[in-house]
This record gives structure tokens, C-alpha cells and sequence, in this order.
């Protein structure tokens, strides 16, 4: 069979991590020109529109130094990073590496992935692993970022799990998006539940960030991402295979 995932993987970039990785902030945010103020205001309003006025210009964390052991950054508001997704030209100017927390979520069945909805500011209608999110001022513990609280948060917010179903919580991995410099940081998770009880959890969520969710055997990932190699988010094909859950 003829694997269609290295083509969609040119270009991203990953290195691993320690698993007693530690996250730093720093109270300063890098400025953003006044100049490029109504710029940002314009790709927020286009945003916004596309969001049906859903999106909150909230502080979002932002990469300024990076080790296997430590990160470091400072929060900025999600607007600015908004503007750079949309124009990736503006990183030369803004410099945004924004961090975001994603869980390669195992259980008893297999591993879950999730199809992104429609209207998602960034790679809409793509599969990935679910729970995912960028690290918010909720997981800042005076001058550390706690990844693994942020990523329990998630997982109670998009699937309906609770902290206590979870085994480990583990991050191994950062992978680097090319053009919009968004770092993901790999987490690897365990829980003893089956996928029928994390399917039904997320039954009931009230507002759903995905339009499918799946729950695919370890032995089908391979023949899962290949066949729809085109829609999945790169991050998930990267992370699966350092964790060596792919061929």
C-alpha cells in the first residue's frame, strides 16, 4: 500500500521532550507595532464573522525560548494571533510561536481522534487528537504554566472526562507548524475507560468542538490515516509515531 502521510508532513518540524519538562512565564508580552493595530482589527472582524461572534480576544500563551527541559514565553491576546494565522507574513513583525497542549488520548479500545468542526478559526474539518486547546491564563501558577492541568481541562470540556479516569499525563513531544509557527506540545495520555464510554461522554457535551469522533484500534491507525491523509492535522500523524503507535 502506498503511504500518502510523508508528503503532508513536509515542512513540520518536532523534537522531543523531557518528561519532567517545566513551563516559565514571564509578566512582559512582546508589543505589537501601533501601526499594525487596524490590521489585526481587520482579521479579527473577518474572524469574528466567520465565528458568528464567538471569539474572545483572551490571553493566549506565546513561545520566547525553547529546551528539551524548559519553556519559556508570556501571554498575549488572542486577537494579535488571530491576525498572523490569517496572514502568516505578519510573524516577521509579531514573532507569535503560540504553545498549545495535545493529548494523544489512549484507551482500552484504541486511540481517539476527533474531526474538527466548520467553522474553527485555524484547519477546519481536520481530523486530530482529541483533547487539544492553546494554554491559557487558567494554567498559570504565578511565574510556571501547568501543561497537565490545562490538558485535563480540555479533556473535561470537549469529551467529558474528569481528571480522576485519567492514569498519566505525560508530555514527550513539540512539533512546530511551518508558516504559522504554532508549537503543539504532546501529551500522552491513558484511561481505562472503553471507547463506547468516551463516546457517550461526549454525548453529553454541550458545545461540541467536533463534528465526528472516532475510536480507532491501534492496529487500523496506519490504514486510518492513510486513507485520509489529506484531512488530517499533520501534528496527529507526527505524535502517533514517536510514541511508535504507527508502523
Amino acid at each position: 500500500m502506498t503511504d500518502n502521510r510523508d508528503e503532508a508532513l513536509a515542512g513540520w518540524q518536532y523534537a522531543p521532550l523531557d518528561s519532567t519538562l517545566e513551563i516559565h512565564c514571564h509578566d512582559a508580552p512582546p508589543p505589537v507595532p501601533p501601526d499594525l493595530q487596524p490590521v489585526l482589527e481587520a482579521h479579527w472582524q473577518a474572524a469574528q464573522e466567520k465565528a458568528g461572534g464567538r471569539l474572545f480576544d483572551g490571553p493566549v500563551f506565546t513561545l520566547t525560548a525553547v529546551s528539551a527541559a524548559r519553556l519559556e514565553g508570556a501571554f498575549v491576546g488572542y486577537k494579535a494571533l488571530v491576525a498572523q494565522t490569517r496572514e502568516p507574513a505578519l510573524y516577521a513583525r509579531l514573532g507569535l510561536r503560540a504553545l498549545s497542549v495535545c493529548g494523544v488520548l489512549e484507551c482500552a479500545d484504541g486511540v481517539v481522534l476527533g474531526r474538527r468542526g466548520e467553522a474553527a478559526t485555524y484547519q477546519p474539518g481536520m481530523w486530530q487528537l482529541p483533547p487539544a486547546g492553546s494554554v491559557d491564563a487558567s494554567a498559570r501558577r504565578g511565574t510556571r504554566i501547568d501543561a497537565r492541568a490545562q490538558i485535563l481541562s480540555e479533556l473535561e470540556e470537549e469529551l467529558g472526562l474528569a481528571e480522576t479516569e485519567v492514569e498519566a499525563a505525560t508530555p514527550f513531544c513539540l512539533v512546530v507548524h511551518p508558516g504559522t509557527h504554532y508549537h503543539d506540545l504532546g501529551i500522552r495520555l491513558r484511561t481505562a475507560l472503553r471507547g463506547e464510554e468516551i463516546l457517550a461522554r461526549q454525548e453529553k457535551v454541550i458545545h461540541r468542538e467536533y463534528l465526528e469522533l472516532r475510536i480507532v484500534p491501534r492496529q487500523d491507525l496506519p490504514d486510518f490515516l492513510n486513507a485520509t491523509s489529506q484531512h488530517v492535522v499533520p501534528t496527529t500523524s507526527i505524535l502517533l509515531r514517536r510514541l511508535q503507535l504507527l508502523a
